[in-house]
């Protein structure tokens, strides 16, 4: 459909943290097939992206400092200036635009978001770093499968921390995740703020049929105040009704929450000409009474976009819509 280079999908309970579902496909350039060739849900760290501004609202509104509709943002003709780089919406505006926090989070404003940091986190972009440390996005979250990659949050003591890196780490870059570990804090915030450890293997049994049972694990009680999830599971559900991921998930019989997700890869590829796309959407369903959660990401997709709401959101409705018809209780809770 979107002729990309690789993707992939996972679902996950939850309460629980179960894998119900998971898919890594490769294209295979010779033959046009795919296949599972690797397992890049767990093993590959990327850039994320604006999935990654949820945590950057996290971080603002755990200062407890203003209201999602009080705050306003002017993000002018959707172009910033931050020292001799310039942060881009992906839409310019002929008219100057302000928004209000909320706006920025369901329209993906990369403007309004790095504004937002800017005015809670300048003076002491250690605090910021600190905090997304605080949400347990620093650590692995050692599944018991091997080859799980560790995530990277660069510190204002690193020597690679740039007096951009602020600006360019809310919105998306300059960090590394997997697309398991950016769906365990989505889960997190769908699961009321407690943060819960994947689980792939249930049960072992033995050569003597004992049975070793895989408890779902807590990570961590609450990764935030319940107030401030709240805010965020209004704003996640604003980006399915609202905002970029409206189109796709129009006439659902349930309500989806989450977030699109777009990042360029491959900056200096042919001498900077031509850019490369990471596309995601991660969310959960349904939002007014959270079950599962899902992560969908598409690697440099070359047809049908390249944005998340035009490329892995649509993927994520064919998913969420299937386990709806498969599971008798969301159509009955």
């Amino acid at each position: 459909l979107n002729k990309a280079d690789y993707g992939c999908a996972v679902v996950m309970e939850v309460a629980t943290g179960k894998i119900r579902a998971i898919a890594n496909l490769l294209i295979d350039t010779a033959t046009g097939d795919f296949m599972e060739a690797r397992n890049y849900a767990v093993a590959d760290a990327e850039e994320p992206g604006s999935t990654i501004k949820l945590a950057s609202f996290m971080a603002a509104l755990e200062k407890k400092q203003f209201e999602l509709d009080d705050e306003i943002f002017d993000v002018g003709h959707g172009v910033y200036k931050v020292y001799d780089r310039r942060v881009r919406d992906s839409h310019t505006y002929n008219k100057r635009k302000k928004f209000s926090a909320r706006e920025v989070f369901e329209k993906s404003s990369n403007v309004g978001t790095v504004k937002l940091i800017e005015k809670f986190y300048k003076d002491n972009p250690g605090e910021y770093i600190e905090r997304l440390y605080s949400f347990g996005l620093h650590d692995k979250l050692g599944v018991d499968i091997i080859g799980e990659a560790a995530p990277k949050i660069k510190s204002p003591s690193d020597e690679d921390w740039y007096g951009t890196t602020l600006q360019w780490t809310c919105h998306g870059y300059e960090t590394q995740f997997t697309p398991l570990q950016i769906l365990a804090y989505y889960n997190a915030v769908a699961n009321n703020g407690k943060l819960v450890k994947p689980i792939f293997i249930e049960k072992v049994v033995d050569e003597n049929k004992k049975e070793t049972i895989f408890e779902p694990h807590i990570i961590k009680n609450s990764i935030c105040s319940q107030e401030t999830v709240g805010k965020l599971q209004e704003l996640l559900a604003g980006v399915v009704s609202n905002g970029t991921a409206k189109r796709p998930f129009r006439g659902s019989l349930y309500k989806v929450a989450g977030k699109t997700g777009t990042a360029k890869i491959n900056y200096a590829k042919n001498g900077g000409n031509k850019v490369e796309y990471r596309s995601s959407f991660a969310g959960y369903f349904p939002a007014d009474n959270p079950r599962y959660s899902c992560i969908v990401v598409v690697t440099n997709p070359r047809e049908n976009g390249f944005y998340g709401g035009s490329t892995a959101a649509p993927v994520f409705r064919k998913i969420s819509d299937r386990v709806y018809a498969l599971d008798k209780k969301l159509r009955t809770e």
